[in-house]
């Protein structure tokens, strides 16, 4: 298996080699004759079947291509999908001696294509990964950790906007238990922000151990400040609340330069508005809510928009409030209706026959805005009515100072409810009316918003 192993590389590769080391022009026959072996060179590799698991199943693709390297045009693909093959079949083989000779062949074809294309950034990080990979293989070449560091470096030098090959290098690093350098590429990886799938997004997310970690790996800038917080929380919500400090001072900085930017005319109004309705849905703390809210109000004043800039000013001054939620379905006599089942995520409508929405707050909260999000078509502000009650049992009606509004917000569709701070223990918002509209839907978890006492008074 030896002999054979050696030969098959040896009419892979060789005459390509020693192709590769002369210059001049080849003639457009040349150029053709060799395209055509390379193709079906190809066509023989992938013709293989993928159940097959022994080398000598490659002598005929392998004598291809050494045919069309004699032409001097073989491509570097070839030996790319070659040492894929060798690599899928070293995997399929139950015979160890077989599969090492397998994993080293696949080695020796990836080197083959990086003489063929030595500044290919994806070559060199194919290499890089599976050398690490196969680090305990001898291979002819024993496995040096600083030859795989410089090839990293290299690659990331010729070719430093090939995200692809910086993620899967971060990926070798951490294998290795290089983890700070890894980490400084991903950030380089995340600054660029484009083409990051889910499978990077977990596997990014699953490395933040420590919120230091979060200003080695995110970048100081929008969106990402603010996307990846709302990833990681997604991802690792029983975890996150040992970052929030962190993500907070994180996109608090990274807004404060989007507003200096932004205010040196770098951005248009239209962008700057869509990043900060962005930003509310993804702000770490009510702290970076209420600061998105301040600058909210300043550009929605510049676009003519005063009732949208009102109401953040007004919440923008407010924390937010904890609340246990519930809700009654015919609740035709609202004075008297209990609530009895608190919590829940389950989805539900609204605006049909007398539904009424509640919550319960801890003791030493108060509150001055509610907010109803719906998905769909708010319900006017006159079909609505607000009952206060210390007991859950007898229930009282405002009526006074009480402003409501209809909004079309950043997050969706908002009923706002706007009253002078009162710290009733029970809350119930009554749908006063008979009509099945079922337009306004939404999760009782994410129906119900509070805010309370002011920030600036510490209440």
């Amino acid at each position: 298996m030896d002999r054979f192993l050696r030969g098959l590389i040896t009419t892979l590769f060789l005459p390509l080699l020693i192709a590769l080391s002369f210059g001049g022009v080849l003639t457009s026959t040349f150029d053709l004759r060799a395209t055509a072996l390379e193709r079906e060179a190809k066509s023989q590799i992938e013709s293989i079947p993928a159940s097959g698991y022994r080398l000598i199943e490659l002598q005929d693709a392998a004598n291809l291509s050494g045919k069309a390297a004699n032409a001097y045009l073989a491509q570097s693909e070839s030996s790319i999908l070659f040492a894929d093959r060798l690599f899928e079949l070293a995997w399929k083989t139950q015979d160890f001696s077989e599969r090492e000779k397998a994993y080293c062949g696949g080695l020796q074809a990836l080197r083959s294509a990086l003489a063929q294309d030595p500044l290919n950034s994806t070559y060199m990080i194919s290499w890089v990964r599976n050398r690490s990979w196969l680090r305990h293989f001898d291979c002819g070449q024993p496995f040096d950790e600083k030859q795989v560091n410089a090839v990293i470096a290299a690659a990331v030098k010729n070719d430093p906007t090939n995200m692809l090959a910086v993620f899967e290098a971060s990926k070798v690093l951490v294998s290795l238990g290089k983890r700070a350098r890894a980490l400084q590429l991903l950030k380089i990886f995340l600054s660029y922000n484009i083409g990051i799938t889910a499978e990077h997004q977990s596997y990014i997310a699953r490395l933040i151990k420590e919120s230091s970690d979060i200003d080695k790996l995110i970048p100081v800038r929008i969106p990402q400040a603010l996307r990846w917080a709302r990833i990681v929380q997604e991802l690792r919500e029983d975890e996150f609340s040992k970052f929030q400090d962190q993500f907070e001072r994180l996109q608090i900085e990274a807004l404060r330069e989007l507003w200096r930017e932004y205010e040196a005319g770098k951005y248009e109004q239209s962008l700057y508005y869509g990043w900060l309705k962005e930003g509310l849905l993804s702000a770490s703390t009510p702290t970076v809510r209420r600061f998105i809210d301040e600058r909210m109000v300043s550009v929605l004043s510049r676009m003519g928009r005063r009732k949208l800039a009102s109401y953040h000013d007004y919440r923008s001054k407010l924390n937010d409030v904890q609340i246990i939620p519930s809700t009654i379905a015919n609740d035709t006599r609202p004075q008297k209706g209990v609530f009895a089942v608190w919590g829940g995520s389950q989805l539900f409508s609204f605006d049909e026959f007398f539904r009424s929405v509640g919550f319960f707050l801890s003791s030493g909260q108060s509150v001055k805005l509610i907010e109803l999000h719906s998905d769909g078509e708010i319900v006017s502000p006159e079909s609505v009515k607000l009952f206060i009650s210390q007991d859950n049992e007898t229930w009282n009606e405002v009526q006074e100072d009480i402003e409501i509004d209809r909004l079309a917000t950043a997050e969706g569709h908002v009923l706002a409810i706007r009253l002078k701070s009162n710290s009733p223990r029970y809350w119930k918002v009554h749908y006063a009316s008979a009509v099945r509209r079922r337009q306004m839907r939404n999760t009782l978890s994410d129906f119900v918003k509070v805010y309370g006492a002011s920030s600036r008074e510490g209440a």
